[in-house]
């Protein structure tokens, strides 16, 4: 029979496994006994028959070794088949327990012949030993080959034993358990017989049945099924009681949470209360139970009536319980538990609001255990770290978690309505609605087809925002005020909440002014009833939507009330999050709040003249500004970090070769993502980073944030502080976008203005502006016109005024303000004839006091300059060394084309810097290592002359191509990503990035561009210099050495650019911007100058 094969094979290649010592190892907890036993002519069967305890059964013979466990645990006996080919040989059989800290119990081992028993019956036990092996090997893999071979069996054993078929069908439907594959162990318990005579299998097949139906969300089938298992046990015959009476506590604790998730709290408590009457001091048993005892206390937490603090107490309890527990399955080598309590811990902090704890949590798992191995684990921990990160607006990590989860239940055959509803929304919120509609309509299907009320009601409701965003209004009112009327008391205070906030909106659209009111003032009054049940984003959307409402209404007192309640809330949120991602995420989710308010003022005070609203406006738009940025400057500040990478941060929780580990991960990922994008056709240009680039940056992120202290918001600088510090000669333009109108604020050294920008903006002209000045045979001269008309309109009214500071808004981020045409001039007459141009991420970012440099800079400039993007290029070098693989580094980096004018450019700073004051690095010395050294990241400047990678389809993916081989032949990916540069302090004045697109990054409403020069700036660097288009070589080249000798002479940045692109505008050969205006200064520091 084909089966046999496969037999002989696995044996084979078990029982040649790796060399292991002869002795059982008698000293360790966990050893129980030890057999010798010798195989006799035809082979030997071993019957281990455990007891009450799950067993590894260890054999060792030969200088050979292999291991057995059974997927069914204890109580059940399973065979260990030495064939024919050990016969005369001697093994050593040694019996652990599969936990730490058990309670020993008695084994059995009987010795049977193979010639004793029947050919076709010693097969099939053969190759039930050979699964039991796989078992042993605890690999996901090895368990779905187990399950396969236990399905060959129950398919052969019909025709030779019922007893070796129902074995094989309980432990391949234990074993699909373990592998989350919960409908397909439905089906092979199906196919039991009615009644089995055993009560032991007649308990483990009950106990199956019940926690398959509860992962499947039947309640009453779970029931059912464990309450049966629990009544067998208890009416066990004598003798046997002892061995189920573990089983009988772990049967007790589903039971507990089957009550729990169906609501019927008392039925629960008196199966936990009967569960510790018997679990002793068993640690496994102990850890399991307290799980089920945290979920009462959060079950406790949600019961109507509560007052806040009582909600608060019941989830502290919770927490406290479960780090106990935690504590338990650690110390009980029970890996199950350990995640499941790191994802329910994160889901009580989450319940709390405080999102850095929870993510921390939900990050540990990822650390800890893996998805491969723990799928169910995982399903729930992607599908809670989705929903975190679409809260914070980490919309493409929300909606690679959610997938992942999906794809976790679709293996296993869960309930998936509810994630796909949630991806829906991660979907919708990044502004994809005609994916979110799928995946929606998808879910309400799925909820419709299962009879679930309250996925119904979530299905119906997010369709409903998802066209209300795609202008269907009507259909988006038939979707809510279904959902509305349902009036279901079951369903969770957020889902409640958002219906009800959906439905006055649309109430309002609709032209209900008073029932709009009335609904969303009773979801304020439960609001405060309900605060520990409601997240904060909830919260701060209902504040938000009530703002909204009394703006329609014109009811500018109650709007401006909600409104700075709404802001007060959100900014309570900041030191939750590191500054990397969520806190800018978290700021873009935010900020139209901040904004749709501050519109508000401004019209208020163009309607009226009301210099108060004005001012309130302005103080509105820098509180929204870069607030992550003034965070993490107020973090240096409070505690003076040290230029050592991630290792030395917090509390040494990881050692720097670990998170190396992690950067490179991250650059491997990243550099072969953007090879694919670059090769990938313009419709599949956008694929998604994959799950393993998030999984290692929160990793990375967990172990950088952990031991580091959280620090509040600190409070943006109010305008008469702003103009103390703003220079007489300088002007900062401040500009606001909302979703009908840009503004702009004109901010002097005494005076605060603003301006309606006119409306004859062209829909795309910026685009349009960025894709002409990146070609050099383009006439952008037109929508320069444009766009200064429209940008500039007041700069004629800045008599004295020299030096120009510009907080761009959404779009103009990518607005090149240096060309932009000088209005009512003769011919194209760029801004920078007049004024020098920084870009600022805010004022208070830009003015504040912060500890950003060290004053230990050994060398005035370090340089980076043509690095190695071919390997092929080393033949000789490659030669001499053998061990090199080269062969998997293909990916963006070592696609790229040299750039040899860098050199000249490095060796002309060299030449104007003097060599003792110069550090160089080209060719393999242009490296990733290189640029991580202390000494180079406190140079006064830091020049980078390389390609750098900008794709807007998946802005995520920002990065820096450095040389793909060492100084000392290692292979490297050569891609320095914004997670590396996140991992250590840059203490440089001034970082100057030449190179393709360094710029750009991603868009994040007030936070600004998320991209390289951010990087440089929130790791310490005072002024960065980067480019908004792909540059040229040689005329880059030119523009550095220009730059340089101005800066070297002037000692002030901002005008030593302004120089250079005049200088080079009024060269002929590079008079288009295309050469020159690409070059961009953001500032952090009011002080331009440098000293060398």
């Amino acid at each position: 029979m084909k089966s046999l094969a496969l037999t002989g094979t696995l044996i084979g290649l078990l029982i040649a496994s790796n060399q292991a010592e002869a002795q059982c190892r008698t000293g360790d907890d966990a050893f129980r006994e030890e057999h010798q036993v010798q195989v006799p002519e035809g082979g030997l069967l071993l019957r281990v028959a455990p007891g009450a305890e799950s067993l590894i059964v260890e054999l060792h013979g030969n200088g050979q070794s292999f291991s057995s466990a059974s997927p069914a645990g204890a109580a059940l006996e399973h065979p260990i088949v030495l064939g024919s080919d050990a016969v005369n040989e001697t093994y050593q059989v040694c019996m652990y327990a599969r936990y730490q800290q058990s309670r020993p119990s008695s084994q059995f081992l009987d010795e049977i012949p193979l010639r004793n028993i029947s050919t076709s019956e010693a097969e099939l036990l053969s190759l039930m030993s050979a699964a039991f092996r796989l078992w042993a090997d605890d690999t996901f893999q090895s368990r779905n080959e187990a399950i396969e071979i236990f399905g060959q069996v129950a398919a052969a054993a019909r025709s030779v034993s019922e007893e070796l078929m129902t074995d094989a069908l309980l432990m391949m439907a234990k074993a699909q358990l373990r592998q989350a594959d919960f409908a397909n162990a439905l089906n092979t318990l199906s196919e039991l017989p009615a009644e089995l005579d055993d009560p032991i299998k007649g308990y483990k097949a009950a106990w199956a049945i019940g926690e398959a139906n509860l992962r499947l969300n039947d309640l009453p089938g779970a029931i059912d099924a464990l309450q049966r298992s629990v009544d067998i046990i208890l009416n066990f015959p004598a003798g046997l009681s002892d061995k189920a009476s573990r089983d009988l506590v772990d049967i007790r604790i589903l039971l507990a949470e089957s009550f729990l998730a169906s609501w019927q709290i008392e039925q629960a408590e008196a199966q936990i209360d009967l569960a510790a009457e018997t679990s002793g001091d068993e640690y496994r048993l102990t850890g399991r139970l307290h799980d089920v005892m945290g979920f009462l206390a959060i079950r406790r937490s949600d019961l109507p009536g509560l007052t806040l603090a009582e909600q608060r107490q019941h989830l502290s309890e919770a927490i406290d319980i479960m780090l106990a527990g935690r504590i338990y399955s650690q110390e009980s080598a029970d890996p199950i538990p350990m995640a499941a309590f790191e994802n329910n811990l994160g889901f009580v902090y989450d319940r709390l609001g405080e999102y850095r704890r929870a993510l921390i949590h939900y990050r540990n798992i990822l650390d800890t255990v893996d998805p491969g191995e723990h799928p169910l684990v995982y399903r729930f921990a992607y599908s809670n770290l989705g929903r975190l990160y679409q809260v914070t607006a980490d919309y493409d990590r929300s909606e690679s978690y959610y997938r992942q989860s999906i794809t976790f239940s679709e293996s296993s055959s869960g309930t998936i309505s509810t994630t796909r509803c949630a991806l829906g929304a991660t979907l919708r919120m990044k502004g994809d609605i005609d994916r979110a509609l799928a995946e929606q309509n998808l879910c309400l299907r799925q909820a419709e087809a299962t009879d679930n009320t309250r996925a119904t009601i979530l299905a119906r409701y997010e369709l409903a925002e998802s066209l209300l965003m795609k202008g269907d209004q009507e259909a988006a009112w038939l979707n809510v005020q279904w959902a509305w009327q349902q009036g279901a008391s079951d369903i969770s205070p957020a889902l409640r909440a958002r219906v009800m906030r959906l439905y006055a909106w649309l109430s309002q659209l609709r032209g209900n002014q008073e029932q709009a009111s009335f609904i969303i003032n009773e979801a304020l009054v439960q609001q405060n009833e309900e605060q520990a049940r409601l997240d904060m984003a909830d919260k701060i959307e209902n504040l938000a939507m009530a703002m909204n409402i009394g703006l329609v209404q014109g009811d500018m007192a109650l709007a401006e009330q909600h409104g700075l309640l709404a802001i007060d809330l959100v900014e309570t949120q900041y030191e939750q999050f590191e500054s990397e991602r969520l806190g800018p995420s978290w700021g873009s989710r935010t900020h139209r709040i901040y904004v749709q308010l501050a519109e508000a003022y401004i019209r208020q005070h163009l309607a009226t003249g009301d210099q108060q609203a004005l001012g309130k406006a302005f103080a509105i738009t820098e509180r929204s500004r870069a607030a992550s940025l003034r965070q993490q400057f107020s973090r240096y500040q409070q505690s003076d970090r040290s230029a050592e990478p991630v290792g030395n941060v917090g509390d040494n929780s990881i050692s720097q070769e670990a998170a190396k580990a992690q950067i490179d991960a991250i650059s491997r990922i990243a550099n072969e993502f953007a090879s694919k994008n670059m090769t990938a056709s313009i419709d599949s240009a956008d694929i998604s980073l994959p799950i393993n680039y998030y999984h290692h940056q929160d990793v990375l992120s967990l172990h950088r944030l952990h031991g580091v202290s959280s620090i509040p918001l600190p409070q943006a600088m109010p305008l008469a502080q702003i103009q103390s510090r703003l220079r007489p000669e300088q002007a900062a333009l401040y500009y606001l976008t909302t979703d009908s109108d840009n503004f702009v604020f004109t901010v002097t050294s005494d005076a605060l203005s603003v301006a309606k920008l006119p409306d004859s903006l062209p829909a795309g002209l910026v685009d349009t502006l960025r894709q002409q000045l990146a070609d050099p045979n383009s006439l952008p001269y037109n929508s320069l016109a444009q766009l200064s008309r429209h940008l500039l309109g007041g700069i004629n009214e800045l008599p004295g005024k020299t030096d120009l500071l510009i907080v761009p808004h959404g779009a103009f981020h990518a607005v090149p303000f240096a060309a932009l045409a000088l209005p009512d001039e003769p011919g194209y007459t760029p801004l920078i004839s007049r004024f020098s141009v920084q870009t600022l991420p805010s004022l208070t970012a830009y003015l504040m006091e912060k500890s950003l440099n060290s004053s230990n800079a050994q060398v005035d400039i370090a340089v980076f300059a043509d690095p190695l993007f071919d390997a092929n290029e080393l033949t000789q070098q490659l030669a001499a060394l053998e061990s090199l693989d080269v062969t998997g580094l293909r990916g963006w980096s070592d696609s790229l084309q040299r750039l040899p004018n860098t050199a000249f450019e490095a060796a002309k700073l060299t030449e104007l810097f003097g060599e003792d004051r110069t550090q160089l690095f080209t060719g393999q010395r242009a490296s990733r290592s290189n640029l991580a050294r202390e000494d180079v990241r406190n140079a006064k400047v830091l020049h980078i002359a390389t390609h750098g990678y900008f794709n807007a389809a998946n802005e995520d993916n920002v990065g820096l191509g450095f040389s793909v081989i060492d100084e000392f032949g290692n292979p490297d990916t050569g891609f320095v990503t914004l997670p590396e540069l996140f991992s250590y302090r840059f203490n440089n004045e001034l970082v100057v990035v030449s190179g393709c697109d360094t710029a750009m990054g991603r868009q994040l409403g007030g936070e600004g561009m998320m991209g390289l020069a951010r990087g440089f700036m929130v790791q310490g660097a005072k002024h960065v210099i980067s480019t908004l288009w792909p540059v040229s070589d040689r005329a880059s080249a030119d523009f550095m050495a220009i730059f340089y000798r101005h800066l070297h002479q002037t000692g002030n940045v901002a005008d030593a650019l302004k120089s250079a692109q005049l200088d080079m505008q009024q060269n002929p050969n590079y008079r288009d911007p295309f050469y020159w205006a690409a070059y961009t200064l953001t500032s952090v520091s009011p002080d331009p100058s440098l000293t060398f």
